[in-house]
């Protein structure tokens, strides 16, 4: 007695779109199980930077400027994420401060 057979693919277009979602639900399942994570991201892209004596947002903004960026941009988004305005701060501050990617 013969319990294997032979499967025979009656629709092959059903079969191939099947195949693919199988293959594309399996990748996105690993991909989200074991692809980056948000948190590391997240902390690539803003650094803490302390305020020290005589420093101004504009020379925390040139140090940290990505090359080709226009520090008053930088100056801006610093204002913008820690909620200050320029002439706030003081030495001991902590302001987060977007960085190169």
């Amino acid at each position: 007695m013969k319990l294997m057979g032979r499967y025979r693919v009656v629709k092959p277009v059903r079969f191939f779109v099947c195949i693919l979602i199988m293959v594309m639900g399996l990748s996105t399942l690993l991909f989200t199980v074991f692809g980056p994570s948000t948190e590391a991201a997240a902390a690539d892209t803003y650094r803490q930077v302390v305020v020290h004596e005589n420093e101004t947002i504009w020379t925390i903004a040139e140090e940290n400027c990505p090359s080709g960026t226009d520090p008053r941009i930088q100056v801006k988004e610093i204002c913008e994420i820690n909620d200050v305005d320029p002439g706030e701060i003081q030495p001991g501050d902590v302001l987060i401060v977007p960085v190169e990617a």
